[in-house]
């Protein structure tokens, strides 16, 4: 799968959630989620623990996810290519890849989900509150494939934009290299 996708910090909510109201995204709701990355060679793997608040009165769902990507390190709307696969025993895989790879950081952070629609795919803003590190958002412009790479990147060059970002609150890496302060390769 394909995201083109840029992660900046920001600092003032009410501009934030202006720009998401003048695009009607829609809310989809909370998430808590804890990342926990494993050293490896190359990219970057970590296993997503997840639990879904909705908007509405509905109980809390969690789900959990391996993910494994690939994203270079640039200051930038950039393209990551991912891979995913539903986890049924959280604990038991971390387990396994604790065992066989190590762990490299922990990342605990509050996300509230926004939906953009996109031709051939969708548009994921995410606000997050990362413990340890503050508040950032994530846009995530999802490409179905290859040919609607050129468009998803154009939706995220429009949202960095949109959002006001400035180049000195860009992102180059992820939340655990900030919090490692070592980026992954």
């Amino acid at each position: 799968m394909i995201n083109l996708e840029f992660k900046a910090r920001w600092h003032d909510r009410a501009t934030m959630m202006a720009v998401l109201h003048s695009l009607s995204a829609t809310f989809v709701g909370v998430l808590q989620q804890r990342d926990t990355y494993f050293n490896v060679a190359a990219g970057r793997l970590k296993l997503r623990e997840i639990t879904h608040t909705m908007p509405a009165d509905a109980p809390p769902t969690a789900e959990c996810q391996l993910i494994f990507y690939h994203r270079p390190d640039l200051p930038a709307v950039k393209r990551s290519d991912y891979f995913l696969a539903p986890v049924a025993d959280a604990g038991r895989m971390k387990r396994v890849l604790q065992e066989a790879l190590g762990i490299r950081v922990v990342v605990a952070k509050r996300r509230e989900l926004h939906l953009l629609p996109l031709p051939g795919g969708s548009i994921r803003i995410h606000l997050d509150q990362v413990e340890g590190l503050g508040e950032f958002v994530e846009v995530e412009a999802v490409a179905g494939d290859e040919s609607q790479v050129a468009v998803a990147e154009a939706e995220a060059l429009r949202l960095l934009q949109a959002f006001g970002v400035r180049a000195a609150d860009l992102i180059s890496g992820s939340y655990a290299d900030l919090l490692t302060e070592t980026p992954c390769h």
